[in-house]
């Protein structure tokens, strides 16, 4: 019985910060311009990101998709090798509905595939110059 107690309390605990977290999340991406992105919106996005990602550290590539007013710009920020690959800082802007994000990601090349002609998000941290 004495352990069933703190276990109690532990699963009552972890619900009590999920649910705000979960709620916190969802109302996140609410706002986020990419939930009101249209498939075409997604499209233009991802040749800017292509142009961009063959292009020069900081030379800005913008897009406007005029039938949403959705929007944005790509700017690879510094190259450099990771793991044997091509790899780029990237700072992406995004704009739909009234909102606005700003975030700076690592890519990196694999391969020629894929929307983003073979770049990748990788989820790391990029680089620093």
């Amino acid at each position: 019985m004495h352990r069933r107690i703190p276990a109690l309390v532990l699963t009552a605990t972890l619900t009590a910060i999920a649910a705000p977290a979960s709620a916190f999340f969802t109302e996140f991406l609410d706002r986020s311009p990419l939930a009101y992105f249209t498939d075409r919106d997604r499209e233009m996005l991802n040749a800017a990101s292509r142009d961009a990602l063959n292009g020069a550290d900081g030379a800005t590539t913008e897009w406007t998709n005029s039938d949403t007013g959705h929007g944005g710009s790509v700017t690879p920020l510094n190259s450099y090798e990771r793991g044997g690959r091509p790899c780029r800082a990237v700072k992406y802007h995004n704009e739909a509905e009234g909102y606005t994000s700003d975030g700076i990601f690592e890519m990196c090349k694999a391969g020629d595939e894929g929307p983003m002609g073979g770049w990748k998000f990788t989820g790391d941290k990029p680089r620093s110059r």
